[in-house]
């Protein structure tokens, strides 16, 4: 979280979020604007009380909506907001512009706020095998191809910096870089799925997002995992349009 009233995540996270309950992406859409999106800022989400899918028919999926929205905006821990994805987005692999911000409807009041880095600041960790930056998220502890753990509480990891250049399919050079997934000293942890969107901090005591967890490539959530960088020319641009700037 960036400022009182604006969240930076991932470009998948905020794109093609519905408004209230309609399709942001039919009709012509692009997938921007949609403000059923809440945050739960807590160690732990809230979800005890939330309408389970178990309650409705396969036909009720509107009267499920509204439920759900219903609770979500009577709860003092969950804060709704307007979702914007990298303009960008939609017009390639994801992969390629995938920053997004999400605009809350009301200001939240925290000690500390993070910050967003100046351009190529990750270019400084080429060849710095020991620095360590910590990642953030709510996603799983644990996956495999029968066995799921974890999951709605943040956690962190301590990742090194596998490579500063990640390669694929229609990303340009310097879009995401490559943390490491893989336990053990002098790393620790790493993410996993459900922790999309989450920060990279810069390291381990700092407040300086540099990128935003991206994709990971292993069905285990092990080995590497991408982050997508903030600190180039169009991110910052995007980021700058809602006010946040290094």
């Amino acid at each position: 979280m960036l400022s009182p009233t604006v969240v930076v995540t991932a470009g998948h996270c905020t794109f093609g979020v519905g408004l209230d309950g309609e399709s942001t992406t039919t009709g012509g859409g692009d997938g921007s604007g949609g403000n059923d999106i809440w945050f739960d800022f807590s160690e732990a989400a809230h979800f005890y009380g939330f309408p389970p899918t178990s309650n409705y028919a396969r036909d009720e999926n509107e009267q499920r909506y509204e439920d759900r929205a219903a609770f979500l905006n009577a709860s003092p821990f969950w804060h709704r907001g307007t979702s914007h994805p990298h303009p960008e987005f939609a017009d390639g692999p994801f992969y390629a512009h995938d920053a997004g911000v999400v605009v809350l409807d009301e200001s939240f009041a925290m000690d500390t706020f993070g910050r967003i880095p100046t351009l190529d600041y990750l270019d400084r960790n080429q060849g710095q095998p020991q620095h360590l930056f910590e990642v953030v998220g709510y996603g799983l502890t644990k996956s495999g191809p029968f066995t799921a753990e974890g999951g709605d509480t943040r956690l962190k990891g301590d990742v090194k910096l596998n490579s500063l250049n990640g390669v694929l399919p229609g990303a340009p050079k310097d879009t995401f870089v490559l943390l490491s997934n893989n336990p053990g000293p002098p790393h620790k942890g790493g993410t996993c799925f459900g922790d999309s969107g989450g920060p990279a901090f810069d390291d381990t005591n700092s407040n300086l997002v540099v990128a935003v967890t991206s994709f990971g490539f292993s069905s285990t959530c092990s080995g590497v995992g991408g982050a997508y960088r903030l600190d180039q020319p169009d991110d910052l641009a995007f980021l700058a349009s809602f006010g946040i700037r290094p």
